[in-house]
């Protein structure tokens, strides 16, 4: 878990083996530097999305992560209709 907040609700579960500082998710390119330095140091990890935020990162660079992450990630398509509100209200009807 990557944190700029120690007050965080994920900060809280006692299922976090451990926490990482790093910059604001809106800071993308900073914040995937910072995963990509975790994941190097300690790869092999799980790396869940916590955001539409962090969804579309993960999905955008979901090659280069998974070099260091177990990751299981959405195609951009399929992210697109999720996170577009329009696309989703289109793709239920």
């Amino acid at each position: 878990m990557i944190s700029t907040d120690p007050f965080t609700a994920s900060a809280w579960s006692r299922s976090v083996a451990r926490s990482y500082s790093g910059p604001p998710e809106k800071d993308s390119e900073r914040f995937l530097e910072r995963l990509l330095q975790i994941g190097a140091a300690e790869p092999g990890q799980v790396l869940l999305a916590t955001s539409d935020q962090t969804a579309w990162l993960y999905t955008l660079n979901a090659d280069l992560l998974k070099q260091y992450f177990l990751l299981s990630q959405a195609s951009i398509d399929s992210m697109r209709k999720l996170l577009d509100k329009q696309l989703f209200t289109e793709a239920v009807i």
